[in-house]
């Protein structure tokens, strides 16, 4: 683990840093698939606070453009760009952990990702920023929190519908990782989210 005073421990990304201590145990390298992950936020967020020695590869599922951002910006050796088209090319002995955090709840075909993940059969699979209550799933406009006052069509998710999408090989991982975010959502108001952990059943 990396004891450096730099290092800045970011209470969000407490389910993926739980489920590398998990794997960091028995195994020495480790690859992350990171779905909507930008311009690697949270690669460098898993860095300053674990190091990188046990990373393998940090594949980042994105829109192309950061394909060619990588490669101009050269971000680190060990994120690779792939895009959501292409995750069916990735196979199970090459992704221990799948990393979805605030991105479920704006695809129209959540469902469909949720079973490609689930393919590649990931030891861990954390859903991270993710809004979920006991109502059913329900269409929303998320306030982007700017000036200009723009809005994005969002989702609110069922919480049991989540988890029964996840099917007999994955097992729901108990764990309450608090509420870091409080997004404005229309037409309930401000709604926060929560983080969901699934372990694969072996």
């Amino acid at each position: 683990i990396n004891s450096s005073k730099k290092s800045k421990f970011s209470p969000r990304e407490m389910p993926i840093y739980l489920a590398i201590m998990k794997l960091v145990q028995y195994k020495k390298n480790i690859s992350i698939l990171d779905i909507g992950g930008g311009a690697g936020n949270h690669f460098f967020s898993i860095k300053n606070e674990l190091g990188d020695t046990f990373i393998k590869k940090f594949f980042i599922c994105e829109l192309p453009y950061f394909l060619d951002y990588n490669k101009k910006f050269k971000l680190s050796s060990k994120i690779e760009y792939t895009t959501i088209d292409l995750i069916n090319k990735l196979d199970e002995s090459q992704i221990d952990i799948v990393h979805i955090s605030g991105t479920l709840q704006y695809l129209e075909n959540y469902k469909d990702l949720i079973k490609t993940i689930q393919k590649i059969k990931p030891k861990f699979i954390t859903l991270v920023r993710l809004p979920v209550w006991n109502r059913k799933t329900t269409s929303v406009l998320q306030w982007m929190g700017d000036e200009s006052g723009s809005v994005n069509a969002a989702q609110i998710f069922n919480e049991n519908e989540i988890e029964n999408l996840f099917n007999k090989n994955f097992k729901r991982i108990l764990t309450n990782f608090g509420s870091f975010d409080i997004p404005f959502v229309l037409p309930i108001g401000k709604f926060p989210y929560k983080s969901i952990m699934f372990e694969l059943n072996e």
